[in-house]
């Protein structure tokens, strides 16, 4: 996509950008809500959150000045521009707000959120731009959030770099109101209301904000929610809950309207769910609540699934979720997910409200296939551990089972969901609890694991953890490290042989401190230990098997990066080189990465490497043999930053690009091969391998180091053909071929009616090929493989109520005829040779061929399958 605007990608890019997309993403406001329910969609907002930011940018209290007091680097320098006229305008006198973006959402914490630009203007320093419309900024570490306002014009950017000159376009500033109204025309508070901008593809929603208590939805510096803000653009402003059909008004972003816009609620009732567990007793987790519209309007397709699903989230609490505005007369179905995404489920469908204002109630219990582990935490004196939050694991033979942080109630109480796949006893239940610098748990051994109940451990004490290792983590200069270090038990899988492996205790680690102590507490039941320590830009340590209580001092290597640049062709796509680092000490130890190109610029790095002697390989993705290779490039520990070590690499005169069209004998474009193109390669030992090539419609680019190829031109219905192609442009004319028609007189019959039966041809000769290939896209870095039908070896056909079919191939001479029997419940169809043919192509009249079935064989075949499901029952 084209950039218009700089300010423009800067908005729209992920971590800069504040818009509601997502319920993941990040919103410019949002309210608290009562009790312990949340709102789904954190861009639910009220109006006047958002208004109120205006008023305290004026506030200069808590504003800074521009000299910076560290001494360092001098930050960018930031032309402010009036993007509305042509050429830009310098804006001397505008007002300049500036944060960095951690502190931004430091100070923010716990309060209604804010777009970043907005953000800027609470809490950031202040400037005014010079006479040219500069303004120096004091040298920043993270990410800079700058926004600028004069005269109706407004504009934001996020700036990143020191030492630079910056532009900060300023465009009209724009504020839009939208007011939601009942059928007397009063307004209707705490409606959610969406944006959504039309693309290409659809409407894209902006944001979401929820009606005040006026039924007003007040959105300041909507422009920054457009995808281009100097493009023309369309908008819809919708109700974003489930009604029988949607209520959405369209608008243009350019002029914006002057009148509020206004949208009609029709009546609604609202629905009530209740969360039960296998007990019918009030399930307290936290949960949230999505409730689906069933047989959804067409209509709904115009704004996508946000527009007729809305969910809320529940806290811990057994009280129900609400839902106020819901549609009459709709097919509803609750979906309950808790915080863990392995447990979702759907409630039954149901009738949602008939009247207006009519409130449903609707109870979901907890599936089956979930089971819950309940219990009361207790210290040794019978007090309750009220409102932690410890981890819980369940654990089986081979490890863990399920593991949660979960919070406990008032009492103590918690209960802990699991489900089962495919695991065995023993199994045992581990409580850790480190709040407060407190390291306190417990471990029970648990004689089964049941679904579908609730198992009540009762009270649960926990008791001090002890000190399974400690000591110090340094690096090979000596010096400390805070580093992570875990447990490691070695697990019985079972098996015949038995097996074992050694896998991370869940829960169980800690981080060492600014000087490299570390003190790692649990109470692991009695087992095989080692310990695992982790650092950036340090190799993993991992110790022998240590004894409980140890003290065990870890010495971490560090980490070398090599990075290089290689001169390409300018035309040359991204990643088509495949680079590789090969240990000088051991061959068998290589690294790989991917290199960048761009504009004849390849770049690639290999971070994080063990210290010592390495060969550098590179070769282009598809080819087996290598365009070059340099040895002896030394990396040494804790060099991370240097830029080029491995020094020229000119590419530039050593790779060809063949550009390849597919075209048939009158020469129109062949949209579907169903076949690669294979390229015989010469390899430096004399012998020729071949490797293929994926077709995208009837292109094709290849990316060689040889200005020559030897090719097979292979396609579903088209006669293979050799030849030989020089770089550059060129077409390649494909034969068609009429398919075989092949007649088996009583193989229906013998089938049996109305099974699924494929009928294959397969040539007895060679071809030259192998049967399978995988076909690589050098283009856009991707592969898949082909059978031996694209590569000319066979062909087949679906048998119908007849018995004859019609079968492309590719090649004359003798096949072997296949039958493939398919029988339900059966993984794997049944095949026999059933006959064999002498096949003669043409490309104008259809070879016709009748075979004489053989019919043992054919028997043989149904005799096997009733073989396979007496030894399968119930398949």
């Amino acid at each position: 996509m084209k950039i218009a605007v700089p300010i423009l990608l800067l908005l729209l890019g992920g971590l800069a950008w504040f818009v509601f997309a997502s319920p993941a993403e990040a919103p410019p406001v949002a309210v608290e809500s009562a009790a312990t329910i949340e709102d789904d969609d954190v861009g639910s907002a009220s109006s006047s959150g958002l208004t109120e930011v205006d008023d305290g940018a004026e506030d200069s209290s808590n504003r800074v000045e521009v000299e910076s007091e560290r001494g360092e680097r001098p930050g960018p320098r930031v032309r402010v521009v009036d993007a509305t006229v042509s050429p830009r305008k310098p804006m001397g006198g505008a007002q300049v707000f500036w944060i960095e973006r951690r502190d931004a959402y430091e100070k923010n914490e716990g309060k209604p959120y804010l777009h970043q630009a907005q953000l800027a203007l609470r809490y950031g320093a202040r400037a005014k731009t010079d006479d040219e419309g500069y303004v120096q900024l004091p040298s920043i570490r993270d990410r800079l959030i700058v926004t600028a306002r004069k005269g109706g014009l407004f504009g934001t950017r996020s700036l990143r770099r020191n030492g630079r000159v910056e532009t900060l376009p300023m465009y009209l500033d724009q504020t839009l109101v939208v007011v939601v109204r009942d059928d007397a025309g009063n307004g209707v508070e705490g409606v959610p209301v969406g944006l959504h901008e039309k693309e290409r593809r659809g409407w894209d929603r902006r944001t979401r904000v929820d009606s005040d208590a006026d039924g007003r939805v007040t959105v300041p510096h909507f422009q920054l929610f457009r995808d281009r803000i100097e493009r023309a653009s369309q908008f819809v402003a919708a109700l974003h809950v489930p009604l029988p059909e949607p209520v959405l008004k369209e608008f243009a972003a350019e002029p914006l309207p002057k009148e509020p816009i206004e949208l009609r609620m029709p009546a609604t009732g609202s629905v009530a769910v209740r969360i039960l567990d296998p007990d019918g007793e009030p399930f307290p987790n936290p949960a949230r609540v999505t409730l689906q519209v069933s047989g959804r309007p067409k209509d709904w397709s115009v704004l996508g699934r946000s527009y007729d699903i809305r969910s809320q989230r529940r806290g811990l609490s057994t009280q129900q979720i609400v839902f106020p505005f819901v549609g009459l007369d709709m097919q509803l179905v609750p979906r309950v997910r808790l915080d863990d995404d392995d447990f979702t489920w759907d409630g039954e469908a149901t009738t949602g409200p008939m009247r207006a204002g009519e409130r449903v109630e609707l109870d979901v219990s907890l599936p089956d296939w979930i089971g819950l582990l309940a219990g009361r935490l207790v210290d040794a004196d019978g007090e309750p551990f009220a409102r932690r939050k410890p981890t819980l694991l369940v654990t089986g033979r081979a490890g863990r089972i399920e593991g949660e942080r979960l919070e406990t109630d008032d009492d103590g109480r918690f209960e802990l969901p699991f489900r089962i796949r495919k695991v065995s006893p023993p199994f045992a239940l581990e409580i850790r609890d480190e709040d407060d610098g407190e390291y306190v748990g417990a471990q029970l051994s648990l004689p089964s694991l049941n679904v579908g109940k609730r198992t009540d451990l009762g009270d649960v004490v926990l008791e001090g953890l002890g000190t399974i290792a400690f000591g110090t983590i340094v690096n090979d200069r000596g010096e400390p490290v805070e580093a992570q270090v875990r447990l490691e038990r070695l697990r019985d899988l079972g098996g015949t042989p038995p097996r074992t492996e050694w896998r991370d205790e869940a829960f169980v680690d800690t981080r060492a401190g600014e000087q490299g102590e570390y003190e790692l507490r649990g109470d692991p039941p009695p087992s095989r230990l080692r310990i695992e320590v982790r650092a950036r830009n340090h190799m993993i340590f991992r110790s022998e098997e240590i004894v409980v209580g140890s003290r065990i001092d870890v010495t971490l290597q560090r980490t070398g990066t090599l990075r290089g640049n290689i001169l390409a062709p300018k035309w040359l796509p991204d990643r088509v080189i495949d680079a590789k680092l090969i240990s000088a000490e051991d061959p068998q130890r290589t690294v790989s990465t991917r290199p960048r190109s761009r504009m004849g610029r390849v770049s690639f790095w290999f971070p994080n490497l063990e210290p010592g002697l390495y060969d550098l390989s590179l070769r282009l993705r598809g080819f087996p043999d290598e365009v070059f290779r340099r040895d002896g490039l030394r990396i040494e520990p804790g060099l991370n930053d240097v830029k080029d070590k491995v020094g020229a690499i000119d590419l530039a005169d050593s790779i060809f690009r063949f550009q390849l069209e597919a075209v048939s004998s009158d020469g129109r474009p062949i949209g579907n091969l169903g076949s690669p193109l294979v390229a015989k390669v010469a390899r430096p030992n004399g012998e020729v391998e071949p490797k293929a090539f994926q077709w995208r419609g009837n292109k094709l680019e290849i990316y060689s180091a040889s200005p020559r190829l030897e090719v097979v031109q292979l396609g579903t219905g088209y006669r293979p053909k050799e030849a030989v192609l020089s770089y550059g442009e060129s077409r390649l004319m494909f034969e068609k071929l009429q398919p075989l028609v092949l007649e088996m007189p009583g193989i229906r019959a013998a089938c049996g009616e109305g099974r699924r039966v494929r009928i294959s041809a397969v040539l007895i000769s060679d071809t030259g090929l192998p049967e399978g290939m995988r076909a690589y896209d050098q283009r856009r870095g991707s592969s898949r493989g082909y059978s031996r039908a694209a590569l000319s070896k066979s062909g087949g056909a679906w048998l119908g109520e007849s018995d004859t079919v019609q079968m492309p191939l590719m090649r004359d001479g003798e096949y072997r005829v296949v039958a493939r029997l398919y029988e339900g419940g059966l993984r794997s169809p049944v095949s026999r040779t059933i006959g064999r043919i002498q096949v003669a192509l043409d490309p104008i009249r259809p070879q016709t061929v009748r075979v004489a079935i053989d019919q043992k064989s054919v028997q043989a075949a149904l005799n096997e399958i009733q073989k396979r499901k007496a030894a399968n029952p119930g398949k």
